[in-house]
């Protein structure tokens, strides 16, 4: 079971409570990076906390534009345009688009990052595929400075996978075989290294995901 720390319905970033149990119920292990004393941090640090969630100094299209602008696009707060007609819920999620930075949809909502030292900040967190780099990244903006305080790259780049084998049919290749019976036995021959790209076009054609496409939805598989 996995559940997930909140102030004021906002998630608090990383910060998550994980079980396991057995099936009679058993408690087995317990994981926690859930911060400790959560309110009277965010009361020490955040005194004004409702009026800075109801109304944040930087918008989440602001935001947006300056996550864009710290992996090097170019691209202004008026460039962004919403795709949802209102936020939904206290963290104000909200879809968008900025088809001249940036791929596909982007998500913004608010987040608690804790600091050291036990203090709070509010951010917006910004999912967002960069058009230059076309990789994919988690952004943690201050909404009160604008200043970008985590960058976080979800694109996993494949590597080419190697092995050691051997190429013919057996470690004593016996192809095409003698041209006469006889019943020599054709010497052992030593594995070879070799390196292919992971990346196969006949088991994914497409690749793992089509071109465009901001899902982790492609013709092997649906995560």
């Amino acid at each position: 079971t996995l559940w997930e720390q909140r102030l004021d319905g906002i998630p608090v970033h990383d910060a998550r409570l994980l079980s396991h149990v057995t099936r009679r119920g058993e408690l087995v292990n317990v994981a926690s990076r859930c911060v400790p004393g959560l309110l009277q941090a965010a009361n020490a640090s955040v005194p004004i906390r409702q009026a800075l969630i109801t109304a944040p100094p930087v918008s989440s299209a602001r935001a947006i534009a300056l996550a864009a602008q710290n992996l090097g696009e170019t691209l202004e707060a008026a460039q962004v345009s919403p795709l949802d007609a209102q936020p939904a819920g206290p963290d104000k999620r909200q879809r968008f688009r900025a088809p001249s930075a940036l791929n596909g949809e982007v998500v913004a909502q608010l987040k608690w990052l804790p600091m050291p030292g036990g203090a709070l900040r509010l951010c917006w967190q910004v999912v967002l595929v960069s058009r230059t780099r076309g990789e994919g990244y988690l952004m943690l903006v201050d909404a009160q400075s604008g200043e970008v305080m985590f960058r976080q790259c979800r694109t996993a780049y494949i590597s080419d996978a190697s092995y050691r084998v051997f190429t013919g049919e057996s470690p004593s290749p016996f192809l095409p075989g003698h041209p006469t019976p006889q019943s020599g036995q054709p010497p052992v021959v030593e594995r070879v290294l070799v390196v292919t790209n992971a990346f196969n076009t006949n088991a994914s054609p497409n690749g793992w995901i089509d071109d465009g496409v901001n899902e982790t939805r492609g013709n092997n598989v649906d995560a």
